[in-house]
């Protein structure tokens, strides 16, 4: 996916109503409001689909499916079509229903099947409770111990081979089951061919003798109870989804667009193969709570509206997504680590997760400080060591230092994990004072230059750098301005990510409490984050910033609007006159074109961005207080990624060069044309 800005990889986001689910019961939004997992649609389908089948394959109007159905006599009109149950429905009747979690969420894994298929059990025609009437009414088939409560005659065949798998032992219910609406009654007849079919999504199922004792001939077993309730002796079709509807990926895709196994869809209505309540609910902004909106509500149809996760997906993903789903963006087949690079795939988990995560962020939140943290270094004893920051410099110049520098650095570049960094920069910013302590060095000569550290670490560190770096810094800025006497005792009073653009430009510090000291640093941090591109997607990959940003003076990012209280767009570049004030002479102290001998006398060195003696690169003063005519620097371009400076050569503006070479031309092009008018007419004249 190609890169694209943050605001726009965030756009699919917000269509949805952050932080908020919708529920069977919700009050305020009802089915004819857009709730795709309110009993009504599902209470339509069992009262309609004996007149039309249809309904369980219509997924342009939403085919609301339940995921269990128990299905009767053809010949019993209405009362014997499939009917829809809900899970605790059916898990009254079939005993011993194991969930499973993490890879997939099917609420009754170990059913067992008449064919063993789709990884079941499979159950022999020849099953029974007994044939004993005064003793079968009373027995029961027990799941635990794979045989009956009672020997009823047959005891050698009241049993499957298998302990702990799930049996109907409670088929009796059907007569009077919640799901009976609108004067549904439930009939079976006879055997299996004189039985209704299951929906066509349904493949795994189990048919057996309601009186627990079956035909042979018919090749029916029997069902886990022999008591004789009217209308339900004859076979009984369960019907449930087969196990591939119920893995995770599969319904993280009904989710997030009303079809399994996808990541985008503007699917109105869950799809078929889609369980119950794991959906999408679109609801118009006229519904619901007031404040409870998305930030970019849209159209489809006649309603104008907003996307709302339901919460058995918000649950399902608050489960999933671990750790190890959104740390791990490629796994083996297996679904393990445990295989070479080059023959693992994509973990679309990864990707569903961190799209749920921008969708219900509080809920990521509460799991972030277990993704979104600097990583733990072990002493021998394998206990955490209480000096991150040093732990981790002497990790870093191990043989595994190359990979920690590159996870600490995807950490900081992750868009999903960013907001919980900038919110515990208080707990962080202790260990990353510690870290980036090497980030510059100061040699002898009194100039700080970057180290090899500082370069990989330049969208991370410039905020924490050593005291004594910051201090010299202000003292050459001071130096400056005391030469030009523009000198003023407060002038240094604001927080250094006023003063230091590089440190800006990193966004690596507490924005409310540094907007005290330079008010109008907000709008140059928005302006920044405008610009920033995400490779992958919103939270799938890394963020970058801008490779330059203009800082002419009507931008935000002009250091004088940065510590202006009024928001003034003037162009500092030019003086109260209009006119152009000549830049500081070259080789003064931090001024571009100062030239310095190297950091050790002898060889060339690279100097930290904007540090006074730095060959080249302006310093970013307060330009506040500049002096009029003085370059302003960028906020990104003192990171090393570029950026819009009026250096120019030998203390000559680029603008009057600029100005210089266009005169040049003009004068050029008005001499050739003079020589081109003069040979013309000499040419006349002799002819």
């Amino acid at each position: 996916m190609a890169p694209q800005t943050l605001s726009d990889a965030n756009k699919e986001y917000d269509r949805w109503v952050k932080d908020a689910v919708v529920s069977p019961g919700d009050s305020d939004i009802t089915w004819d409001k857009g709730n795709c997992t309110n009993d009504h649609h599902f209470n339509y389908n069992n009262l309609n689909a004996h007149k039309n089948k249809g309904l369980w394959t219509d997924n342009a109007k939403g085919s609301f499916n339940h995921d269990y159905y128990a299905c009767g006599g053809l010949s019993e009109g209405g009362h014997g079509t499939c009917l829809g149950l809900k899970e605790i429905e059916w898990k009254n009747i079939w005993s011993n229903c194991k969930s499973s979690k993490g890879t997939s969420y099917d609420p009754c894994n170990n059913m067992v099947t008449n064919d063993g298929k789709d990884n079941t059990t499979r159950v022999k025609s020849s099953f029974n409770v007994g044939w004993q009437t005064w003793c079968n009414d009373k027995t029961q088939y027990d799941p635990l111990t794979d045989k009956c409560t009672r020997d009823c005659g047959v005891d050698s065949k009241c049993k499957i081979g298998k302990k702990g798998e799930a049996f109907p032992t409670k088929q009796q219910t059907l007569r009077s089951t919640e799901s009976l609406v609108g004067g549904r009654l439930f009939h079976t007849d006879k055997g299996p061919e004189d039985t209704h079919e299951c929906p066509p999504t349904h493949t795994r199922q189990f048919y057996c003798a309601g009186d627990g004792f079956g035909n042979a001939a018919e090749g029916a077993p029997g069902c886990g109870s022999g008591g004789d309730v009217k209308d339900i002796e004859d076979t009984i079709r369960f019907c449930a989804r087969p196990k591939s509807h119920w893995k995770t990926t599969s319904l993280a895709g009904c989710c997030l667009g009303n079809i399994r196994n996808t990541l985008k869809s503007d699917n109105l209505h869950p799809n078929k193969e889609c369980s119950r309540e794991y959906c999408r609910s679109f609801v118009a902004v006229s519904d619901g709570k007031v404040d409870d909106k998305c930030t970019q509500p849209f159209k489809i149809g006649e309603k104008f509206g907003c996307y709302r996760m339901s919460s058995k997906c918000n649950t399902m993903f608050a489960d999933a997504c671990n750790s190890s789903a959104f740390l791990n963006s490629r796994i083996c087949r297996d679904g393990t680590q445990n295989c070479p690079d080059n023959k693992k795939v994509v973990n679309t988990l990864n990707t569903y997760c961190k799209k749920w995560a921008k969708i219900q962020p509080a809920q990521f939140y509460k799991i972030a400080k277990t993704i979104c943290r600097l990583p733990k270094v072990k002493d021998s004893s394998g206990n955490d060591i209480e000096d991150e920051g040093e732990a981790l410099v002497e990790k870093m110049k191990t043989t595994r230092g190359r990979g920690l520098k590159k996870n600490i650095k995807k950490l900081f570049e992750s868009e999903l994990c960013r907001p919980y960094i900038d919110t515990n920069l208080h707990t962080i910013g202790p260990t990353l004072q510690t870290l980036c302590k090497g980030a510059v060095k100061k040699m002898p000569n009194g100039n700080w230059v970057v180290t090899k550290f500082g370069k990989e670490f330049k969208n991370i560190c410039p905020c924490y750098y050593p005291p004594e770096f910051y201090e010299d810094y202000k003292s050459g800025l001071k130096k400056q301005f005391e030469k030009e006497g523009n000198f003023q005792s407060n002038m240094f009073a604001a927080h250094i990510a006023c003063l230091y653009t590089p440190c800006t430009s990193t966004r690596l510090f507490d924005l409310e409490a540094v907007g005290g000291s330079c008010p109008g640093i907000g709008v140059c941090i928005n302006k920044i984050n405008q610009k920033i591109t995400v490779a992958g997607g919103p939270g799938l990959g890394k963020m970058s910033p801008p490779r330059r940003l203009p800082t002419a003076g009507n931008q935000a990012c002009n250091i004088k609007i940065i510590n202006s209280s009024t928001g003034s767009t003037a162009d500092t570049s030019r003086g109260s006159s209009g006119k152009t004030t000549p830049a500081p002479s070259p080789g003064a102290p931090g001024v571009p074109g100062a030239i310095s001998k190297g950091c050790d006398g002898t060889q060339k060195c690279e100097f930290a961005p904007g540090v006074p003696g730095a060959p080249g690169v302006p310093v970013p003063y307060n330009s506040s207080t500049l002096p009029a005519g003085y370059p302003v620097n960028s906020p990104i371009s003192s990171a090393g990624v570029g950026g819009g400076l009026n250096i120019g050569i030998g203390g000559i503006p680029m603008d009057q060069i600029i100005m210089g070479l266009g005169a040049a031309f003009c004068s050029c092009v008005v001499f050739i044309f003079i020589i081109i008018i003069a040979l013309v007419g000499g040419r006349a004249r002799r002819d």
